[in-house]
């Protein structure tokens, strides 16, 4: 059990667009030990109060060992996230980490990976490029967006990616290409045919089946970021099972939230399995 409930400070906590927050973390205690990697997630702790009663999951979008810090991107969407949103910096929050199994990096940099977010599937998705940055790994991010409303620069929060080219689609055309991040994807497979990407999806359910769909005619490997209600976080209530490839059901929290999507039932996916 890596794992650990532990109580952090807000350092920092900015809404970067419409209904999106960005949250620094400090923990208070040393958490190096706890070996946080990209692709992870947090159960918070979002009121003292008894409502609501359940922790929320929230993707980790980048972490510093040294400065004991955690972020947080977030968009807000009911009670839980607004309580969240209203917090001030100084404010102590209860959470667990690190939970989920992460992106497994391929040894080798020669492999280009095509990061794709859908809406605030960019949190993750912000994890994986800010290591990939660091590690000098060939990425590309993708990212597809209802409005310019709900955009930011990702070099804003992350310095170290301030360079990094951000391919955008947005369904009304106010930002990138008009269109969804799919569209985004498909022009950009077509314009690199010989790069033979690794490609990492996170958002909508919709989104990552038609991504699954084109990377499995293109013979492409395709790692997903699973999003699901949980109770728990840590496989106890079964509240976040989903589909597998050979029949039974995985647990986002454990087995995720990242996938090879090779191992999901994309069939049997939201039709109520």
């Amino acid at each position: 059990m890596n794992y650990k409930k532990i109580s952090a400070r807000i350092l920092s906590q900015q809404e970067l667009a419409e209904a999106t927050w960005y949250l620094r973390l400090r923990a208070e205690e040393n958490i190096s030990s706890l070996h946080i990697e990209a692709g992870q997630f947090v159960m918070i702790r979002v009121s003292r109060e008894r409502d609501p009663l359940l922790n929320r999951p929230f993707s980790i979008s980048g972490y510093n060992w040294r400065e004991r810090s955690v972020d947080i991107l977030y968009r807000v969407r009911g009670k839980g996230t607004k309580l969240l949103s209203r917090k001030a910096k100084g404010a102590l929050i209860d959470m667990i980490l690190p939970l989920g199994q992460p992106f497994p990096f391929p040894k080798s940099k020669d492999r280009h990976l095509t990061l794709v977010a859908g809406g605030i599937g960019i949190a993750p998705i912000l994890a994986i490029g800010k290591v990939a940055a660091t590690c000098s790994h060939s990425f590309s991010i993708l990212w597809g967006i209802k409005h310019k409303s709900e955009y930011f620069k990702i070099g804003s929060i992350y310095p170290e990616m301030v360079n990094i080219p951000v391919l955008m689609a947005s369904e009304d055309g106010s930002i990138g290409i008009k269109g969804t991040v799919v569209h985004l994807l498909r022009e950009y497979l077509e314009k690199h045919r010989a790069l033979k990407p690794i490609v990492v999806s996170c958002g909508p359910l919709p989104m990552l089946k038609t991504v699954n769909h084109i990377c499995r005619n293109k013979s492409l490997t395709h790692y997903v970021s699973m999003e699901a209600r949980m109770g728990c976080g840590m496989g106890y209530c079964l509240g976040c099972a989903i589909p597998s490839i050979e029949g039974g059901y995985h647990k986002v929290c454990k087995e995720g939230p990242i996938f090879d999507a090779n191992v999901l039932d994309w069939k049997r996916l939201g039709n109520g399995h």
